[in-house]
């Protein structure tokens, strides 16, 4: 079990990663790492850390703020749609979950346990995360273009007033469940697909969403990370 005040000061040195590098020098890292991290930390543990949390995606979205994303144009499925990509999409999730309160259908919390800020002798300690971002810089982290998730089959169904779409919030994580499926499943594709489909989020637009996250993996450039499995 680990302390909050621990996770928090862990989220922090992970947030530091991205500190004066930019996006093609692996500014993206840090910044997405963090806010990845944020939908799974429970209501509870949000009420503890509000102060903190709040300062660390002030700071992320004074990155996203400066941040060029030429690529963009060239991942457009329709030439008319303006998308974002996965960290963009992923920085617009978190500020609709704090909205609702850090609550999601998407992300299991089990109940009957409350975070501890203080921590103690019973709890584990985070071992320092000993990378920092001079060191990323001098690593030359290849830039990896972020997905862009298309939505062309639900954009239909926004336009015409349907009220059932699921929040942004938890189509990042069902997004994020199928891209980590794929990747730890792409081997077997008769696997990977009923892994898929046994992800546990029940809502209407489930299969859709599926279709377009796996459509818009396949079209990722230079060339799609799990060709064998399309």
């Amino acid at each position: 079990v680990i302390g909050l005040a621990g996770v928090v000061d862990f989220l922090q040195d992970v947030l530091a990663l991205s500190d004066g590098l930019r996006p093609a020098k692996g500014g993206d890292l840090g910044i997405f790492l963090m806010l990845s991290s944020l939908p799974f930390l429970s209501a509870a543990s949000h009420a503890n850390i509000d102060e903190k949390v709040n300062a660390m995606i002030s700071k992320a979205d004074a990155y996203l703020n400066s941040r060029e994303a030429r690529w963009k144009p060239l991942l457009r499925i329709l030439k008319s749609e303006e998308i974002p990509d996965r960290l963009e999409a992923l920085a617009g999730a978190v500020r609709s979950m704090k909205q609702t309160g850090w609550n999601s259908q998407s992300v299991l919390h089990v109940p009957g346990f409350e975070p501890n800020l203080q921590g103690g002798s019973s709890f584990s300690e985070l071992a320092a995360l000993g990378v920092s971002a001079d060191e990323i810089r001098k690593n030359k982290i290849r830039f990896h273009v972020p997905l862009v998730s298309s939505r062309f089959l639900t954009c239909h169904a926004e336009v015409d007033g349907a009220d059932d779409h699921l929040a942004d919030h938890d189509r990042w994580v069902l997004e994020n469940y199928i891209l980590m499926t794929i990747e730890m499943f792409g081997r077997d594709v008769d696997e990977c697909a009923k892994h898929i489909l046994s992800i546990p989020v029940m809502h209407s637009q489930f299969e859709i969403i599926v279709v377009e996250t796996v459509f818009s993996q396949m079209l990722r450039l230079p060339s799609p990370p799990s060709l064998p499995l399309f």
